[in-house]
């Protein structure tokens, strides 16, 4: 469940595994992600995208390219056959390997995104 509480302790987990990087994340204006109790760590920044903007948003791309490779043309017998592919294909990207990297960056590297920082 996404709440102000879940929030925080992903971005304590995020900071803790990357501590010496200095972390942009985009966020859209999902309650947990502006909440007055929200503890942002050091070294991470939250950039708030316009209100009714999914096409800024990088993890709409992500989850574009998760759906086409872990659903598309596919039959499940049930939901945790989805949750597993899925959650499969993320574990893939997230390896750290150059071509992963690569495709991650295309996803989610882009100069506006850059220039924030």
């Amino acid at each position: 469940m996404m709440n102000t509480e879940n929030m925080i302790l992903f971005l304590q987990q995020i900071s803790r595994k990357y501590p010496d990087d200095y972390l942009l994340m985009v966020v859209d204006g999902a309650s947990s992600h502006r909440s007055k109790e929200m503890e942002i760590p050091a070294n991470v920044h939250l950039l708030q995208l316009p209100p009714y903007c999914p096409e800024l948003n990088p993890v709409e791309h992500l989850w574009d390219y998760t759906r086409e490779k872990a659903c598309a043309n596919r039959y499940f017998e049930n939901l945790n056959d989805v949750v597993e592919k899925v959650e499969h294909e993320l574990g893939k990207l997230a390896q750290g390997t150059l071509t992963m990297v690569n495709k991650v960056s295309q996803m989610f590297c882009w100069p506006w995104m850059i220039s924030a920082i």
